[in-house]
Order: C-alpha cells, then structure tokens, then sequence
C-alpha cells in the first residue's frame, strides 16, 4: 500500500540511510537532537505512549544478541526487509554497536526476552514485548475519504484471506451468498464459496461498514477503516500494533461484533437506527488516526522507546548513550 510518491520516498531513504557515506554520523547526530535532556520537558501523552510501548520496569541481566551493525538489508529475508528498513529509520542513530533482539513478522506471542516487536497480544504481561512502528508502509496508510457516511452504501463488505482465522471463515460462510453485503475471500477454500474480486480500498468504502476481522495478527484494514467516514465492525480485539488496538473501544471507534458474526444483521440494523451513533464514532475514529499523522512526533516516540530499551537491556553499554533519560 501507500501511494507511488510516498513508497519511492521511502525507499530512497532507506538506500541512503544503507549506502550513503557517513550515514551512521549523520543519524547520531540527528538522535541528539531529537531526544530531550529531561524527560519533564515532554508531553504528558508523549510519555504515556513510550510508557505503553516499551513497559520494561525492571532492567535485565542478559544482553540482547543482535548487534545493530550487523545487520543489512542484504542479509534479511524477502518477508523482513520492510521491517529491518522501518527499524533502521528509528534505530540507526544509536549506532552500530547498539543490541536489539528483533523479532520481525507477525507475532502473537511474547518472548522469553526483551524484544522489538511490530505486534503483540493485547492481554496478559507483554513487558518483553517492545512495540515499533514496523512494516508502517502496509500498515500507516490512511486513504482520503470525501464521501459521507450517510451517503454510502447502508451495508458490509470485507475482501480478504482467511489465514484459518474463524471469524474470517465465519463471514464466508454466512454471507459469501449474500444479495445485501459484499463479503468474501480472495483466494480459493475447501469447502467454501468461490472466491470473489479483488476490491480497492476505494471501492470498500462505498459501503457504510467495513468488516475488521484480524488475520494473523491484527486486521491491517482497521487503520483506514477507521481515517475513513466508514465504520469498522470487529469482533473483540485480541492483538495490538503502534497503533495501540488494546485502547480502542467497542461503541467509541469501532462497533463490536460476535466472533462468529452470527449478529452481524442484527448490529447493523441498530447501526442503521443510529445515524447519530455512527457520525460520533466516525469522529471518534478519525481523531484517534490524528495522532498518528505527525511524523516528527512518531519519530520522537520511537525514539524514546529504543532509549528506554537499551537502557532497561545494557544494549548501549554504560557510557555510549548521549543521554539517560530512563534509569
């Protein structure tokens, strides 16, 4: 995803940030700048979201095994070089000597150690469990949305692989045949209906409500779902990104459903008896998205994020840090 001017940006900046000369000077000195000389001097929501990301409070005897400089866009697989090119972008300032233990794909686990991590499940102790923006062309991407709620379609669609995931298998099931929704899979499943048409994000949201079913992880769809004048129907959520799904609120951003989508009608049909209900929740969606626009301010989250790592870790040592903010 992302358009083509913002993924050819992307990518030459990562190419410099890999090949250009004195690259890792220039980063150091762009991390000094960037981080603050006292915590007191941040935003109170700048720290509550370093809090939620990174929730080490206890440092940790062993060093993490991955030394940042040796790591190369060279030596990482096809399926993490989007995740080793966003960790770069916010990691390469603390230099080639930092430790990381990165785990990059989709992960619904919480490691035995303190690891940067694009996911993670949102209940239960996810202290090991470091959030980054990672995999953000995918997953950072808010399409425009000029047509208004009450002017869409009044019903469901949702595209997509079912992964094996249940209410993704579910909304197939129930509403593949459906003469009222546009429901179905992308790709071929034993036992189920055919599959149907790819649809752009544009033609999903013609339709006033978009299912939200998390696949491996998270459903990637929930983030432009919700910067959209469409509303996001899910079931309970279960896993988080940097985005901070674990915050989210059924009847506040998204209208929640049954894991089975047995009540998928029914809850549109009380949608549909809102209007009221559905604008607030489109605005209380698309004020979350907000926060997230701001890239200077997500480059300073991230930023503190790795610094409260490497000091909960030992990944910088006791004295190569320019600043000690959090121990």
């Amino acid at each position: 995803m992302g358009g083509g001017l913002q993924r050819a940006g992307y990518f030459l900046a990562a190419a410099l940030r890999e090949y250009a000369p004195g690259a890792w000077a220039v980063a150091r000195k762009r991390l000094a700048a960037r981080l603050p000389e006292r915590l007191e001097d941040l935003p109170s929501d700048v720290l509550e979201r370093v809090a939620y990301y990174n929730r080490l409070i206890v440092p940790v005897d062993d060093l993490p095994p991955v030394r940042l400089g040796d790591m190369s866009i060279g030596t990482t697989d096809r399926s993490g070089k989007m995740y080793y090119i966003d960790l770069m972008r916010d990691a390469q300032g603390f230099g080639p000597e930092f430790r990381i233990a990165p785990l990059f794909g989709d992960v619904t686990h919480v490691p035995d150690a303190p690891s940067l991590v694009k996911s993670r499940p949102i209940a239960g102790d996810v202290a090991h469990s470091v959030l980054l923006p990672l995999d953000a062309l995918r997953h950072f991407h808010f399409p425009k949305d000029s047509r208004r709620w009450a002017d869409k379609r009044p019903t469901a669609v949702w595209r997509g692989m079912l992964n094996g995931q249940a209410p993704r298998i579910a909304a197939v099931q129930l509403y593949a045949d459906s003469l009222v929704h546009d429901i179905g899979q992308v790709h071929e499943a034993e036992g189920l209906a055919p599959p149907k048409g790819w649809l752009s994000i544009a033609q999903q949201l013609e339709h006033r409500y978009v299912l939200s079913l998390e696949g491996n992880d998270v459903a990637t769809n929930l983030k432009w779902i919700m910067a959209s004048n469409s509303v996001a129907l899910a079931p309970k959520l279960e896993y988080e990104t940097w985005y901070m799904e674990g915050r989210l609120e059924p009847g506040v951003h998204f209208v929640q459903i049954r894991a089975d989508l047995s009540d998928l009608d029914e809850r549109i049909a009380w949608c549909e008896a809102n209007p009221q209900e559905m604008e607030r929740i489109v605005r209380n969606a698309q004020a979350w998205v907000r926060q997230f626009r701001d890239p200077a301010r997500e480059r300073l989250i991230a930023a503190l994020v790795l610094q409260k790592y490497a000091e909960f870790t030992g990944g910088l040592g006791l004295t190569s840090s320019p600043v000690r903010l959090f121990t």
